[in-house]
């Protein structure tokens, strides 16, 4: 009778730890270039609220973990980290991802520059005034805020029927989950779409898994300013730390399983990385 009470306690234990993912999925809309403000672009983003933290992402750094898997088994094969395209594998619109521990002081902002990965952490006051105004959004019933940001004045739109003081990007510290929310000149909206419960393992990407595993997880913690200037010498020169490899001899002549040489194949990759980088000239924030 003992050994049957010792394993529905342990049982018992197993569940009440096992916590819940909730996943809001948000579409975001958005001018990527200054310099064309007729193009507009779609991108479906998650928040992941966690018991102690939220996480906010491209839904493509979430939802490829098997294409990932294989890709990853045939570059630790082959050496050739170029096939992502013939394994299926989509390229994000964004690579960074923010991370607010709860209960929210300050907001982790953590991205890659080529191959390292850097976190910068700043607490961001949001002086929020709520409005009177209502409105259904999405079959939820909201209230307005407005609030200025980043250089730019936002209007959000917040729900108590979820009762979580969270939303998109670095946004929080409303009475309810935040369902859209845009900026005044309308280059930038997050609009709630859906949601789910997941596992805590089936909410991690196995991306995140293998940096930890690797012990690469955390990343470089540096200050905002020092990651804003890295950013910028990253966008003048993308490949700056790697090209004095270059001029090896033997890195020269090196060719990868399809018979094309690495370093083509690395100045190719510069080509696009540039193009990208100077189409998306229009940050969320501008300040």
């Amino acid at each position: 009778m003992k050994k049957i009470n010792l394993l529905v306690l342990l049982l018992l234990a197993g569940l009440f730890s096992a916590q819940e993912v909730n996943r809001f999925f948000y579409e975001m809309t958005f001018k990527p270039s200054k310099d064309s403000a007729n193009k507009v672009e779609k991108e479906l983003t998650v928040l992941d609220v966690w018991k102690d933290k939220s996480v906010y992402r491209d839904y493509m750094a979430v939802s490829q973990d098997s294409l990932m898997k294989a890709f990853m088994e045939q570059v630790k094969k082959t050496g050739n980290m170029f096939d992502q395209e013939k394994f299926g594998l989509k390229q994000g619109k964004f690579t960074y991802s923010i991370v607010k521990p709860y209960p929210i002081k300050e907001v982790a902002y953590e991205d890659f520059i080529l191959e390292k990965k850097f976190v910068y952490k700043e607490p961001v006051k949001l002086d929020w005034k709520i409005e009177t105004e209502k409105a259904t959004i999405e079959n939820y019933s909201t209230q307005k805020a407005t609030t200025s940001f980043g250089g730019r004045n936002w209007v959000a739109w917040f729900t108590t029927d979820i009762p979580f003081a969270d939303g998109p990007y670095k946004f929080y510290g409303l009475p309810g989950l935040i369902v859209k929310i845009e900026d005044t000149q309308n280059h930038y909206q997050w609009v709630l779409k859906g949601n789910e419960k997941l596992s805590e393992e089936k909410a991690t990407p196995y991306m995140d898994k293998m940096m930890k595993e690797f012990g690469a997880g955390n990343g470089i913690e540096v200050t905002r300013e020092k990651f804003d200037k890295a950013y910028q010498a990253y966008k003048q020169d993308p490949f700056a730390s790697i090209k004095t490899h270059f001029n090896n001899p033997a890195m020269k002549e090196y060719k990868l399983p399809d018979g094309s040489y690495f370093v083509d194949k690395i100045k190719e990759a510069e080509v696009k990385l540039k193009k990208f980088l100077n189409e998306n000239n229009n940050p969320i924030e501008l300040k």
